[in-house]
């Protein structure tokens, strides 16, 4: 197994305590299966040492599956193991991503096994199946490389910051590695009961609460998302019945909406009691590989995946998690997940989709380019904060304030926890009941909570100058619509205008979007109007105020209408409404 450690930990981030994370200790031994004839021994094995006391980490590989029937076609040929697991004495419990080193991201160039006509042709290809009644639906799949130069340990950090998933997995059995953050439970058992919770239907985070929830429901509502969740959920019910007592196959949740960091997935919950002497290789033989990663019907839309995908599959969407004495087990579909092999120095990452007669190629090209997210995202090292006024004893906008710290906090993936900063808040204020201060409110990753308080003065703030940037910013930009403490793209528009108070700043495409400390709001004949959050801006708490009460009305408003406008405001949660002498036409456009 070569001169690394072995090392096996599972990662939980669901806020749910039914799932807990573990690090594994106390190694007694493998099994590992090379070819499709020693699969089946394998899993036995590992059910033998299950009941001799020991607990069993690891993974099944999508080409096993052709090792429980020959129908289920799969690559042949793989330098990844098809089963590996790995015997511990000591299962311990620990906090979520305890002791995990720096994030290190290691790769700048990923490569893409397929070409975007490479894959138009193949979703033809399957289209023109789904035509001839021979398939339903296809989870078409391609993989992602690269040189791999870092930190094992730092990548599969990364990840966990990225994804924050329920079924993170970091694996290091010598030459293979595996880093999975994945959102979709396989399977769980106590030995006396199942529940699965496949997983079909994905949309992109929005970047504000508004794009967001318009986001959430459009997956809900998507009658392409809604059709594959629903035959996917069949198939398992299918699958998990051939283990099942009788009757005992229930769908208590589908069409669930789960929130990660870059996406919204669609989720059904599958339970049922078990068979009296159900075992686990009874349970990977009956459930492997998971209908969501295959297609329907399971036999021959995996037919046609040996055809159209270009190389195995290895680990990715096969499975990863372990089993304990006493048949309590839990294993995750390896979705989100990157196999490293130490001996060639490279990484792959696996993205997919399922093809339906309804599917949009552009979208399904788009779906798999979001799952890949998590592998370019920065290390955000911020905090969260809000600006918040306190006048003569009273908060202004305070629930607004906490409304979108709490909106940022579930994007982001902080701990948040409302009643702890009003608590803050209200433990600050109690010998401040006169004259203004501004309060800062910020949160940690962790959810620590710390308040600075400052007197406001009264000084004359009736103007301001201004100039327009002189770089336009991208407002596809997601730090732009949240109030952090990354405040890079401000400060550099300021240093590049050092005379003025202000700064206005516009997108790509001469829209203008906001200053940087408040909205942006201009007069014209008579009526106010700010630019829509679709342009690239923070939704300021005291902007949404002004839209709700009908004070502001939202429009594009373009750097060449600027002469147009009779006034120009900034506007802030502290300030309200500033006044501001916008000087243009001097070189800074």
């Amino acid at each position: 197994m070569g001169d690394e450690p072995i090392i096996a930990r599972l990662d939980s981030f669901s806020s749910s305590t039914a799932e807990k994370s573990y690090l594994f200790s106390g190694i007694k031994g493998q099994v590992v299966a090379y070819d499709s004839a020693e699969v089946v021994p394998a899993l036995e094995e590992v059910q033998s040492a299950v009941d001799n006391g020991l607990f069993a980490v690891g993974y099944v590989s999508y080409e096993a599956a052709s090792s429980f029937t020959p129908y289920l076609k799969t690559f042949k040929n793989s330098t990844v193991p098809f089963v590996f697991f790995v015997f511990f004495a000591e299962r311990n419990q620990i906090c979520p991503g305890a002791d995990l080193p720096q994030i290190s991201r290691f790769a700048e160039n990923w490569n893409q096994t397929v070409s975007f006509e490479d894959y138009k042709r193949s979703v033809e290809k399957i289209r023109s199946y789904i035509e001839l009644g021979e398939t339903y639906q296809v989870n078409y799949t391609y993989r992602l490389h690269a040189e791999f130069k870092g930190n094992e340990q730092g990548f599969y950090a990364g990840l966990c910051q990225a994804q924050a998933s329920t079924f993170c997995a970091y694996l290091d059995f010598g030459r293979h590695v595996v880093a999975s953050a994945s959102p979709e439970l396989f399977f769980r058992t106590d030995g006396s009961n199942l529940e699965a919770r496949p997983m079909k239907g994905t949309c992109r985070r929005g970047r504000w609460l508004q794009e967001d929830e318009m986001r959430r429901k459009a997956l809900l509502s998507s009658e392409k998302d809604r059709a594959e969740n629903v035959m996917i959920t069949d198939m398992m019910r299918n699958d998990i019945g051939i283990l099942a007592q009788t009757g005992s196959v229930q769908v208590p949740d589908l069409f669930g909406i789960e929130c990660y960091p870059t996406v919204w997935q669609m989720t059904s919950t599958v339970k049922a009691s078990l068979r009296s002497g159900t075992k686990f290789s009874d349970i990977i033989r009956a459930l492997f590989p998971c209908a969501s990663v295959t297609g329907a019907p399971k036999v021959r839309s995996m037919e046609i995946i040996s055809e159209i995908e270009k190389d195995p599959r290895g680990i990715y969407t096969g499975c990863i998690g372990y089993v304990a004495p006493g048949g309590d087990a839990c294993f995750s579909v390896a979705i989100r997940t990157a196999h490293i092999d130490r001996d060639l120095q490279n990484i792959n990452y696996g993205v997919g989709s399922g093809i339906t007669w309804k599917s949009s190629l552009d979208a399904e090209y788009e779906e798999c380019k979001d799952k890949a997210l998590i592998l370019c995202m920065e290390d955000e090292k911020f905090d969260l904060f809000e600006t918040i006024l306190l006048e003569d004893g009273n908060i202004f906008l305070f629930e607004r304030h906490l409304d979108r710290l709490e909106f940022s906090a579930k994007f982001w993936g902080f701990n948040f926890d409302r009643s702890i900063c009003i608590s803050a808040i209200m433990d600050c204020i109690k010998k401040k009941s006169e004259k203004r201060y501004r309060l800062r409110l910020s949160l940690s990753k962790s959810g620590e909570v710390s308040i600075n308080v400052t007197l406001i003065p009264y000084v004359n703030m009736n103007r301001l100058t201004g100039a327009l940037a002189t770089e336009p910013i991208d407002s596809l930009n997601r730090m732009l619509f949240h109030k952090t403490t990354d405040r890079s793209v401000y400060e550099y528009a300021k240093t590049q205008c050092p005379n003025v108070d202000e700064v206005l700043l516009y997108n790509k495409s001469k829209e203008l979007t906001e200053f940087c400390i408040g909205n942006l709001v201009v007069r014209i004949d008579g009526q106010f109007f700010t630019p829509p959050v679709s342009c690239g801006l923070l939704p300021g708490v005291f902007r949404e105020e002004e839209i709700h009460n009908g004070r502001l009305i939202e429009r594009v408003l373009r750097i060449d209408e600027i002469n147009s406008f009779d006034q120009v405001y900034l506007i802030n949660s502290v300030r309200r409404y500033v006044p501001v002498d916008l000087r243009v036409g001097e070189g800074n456009v």
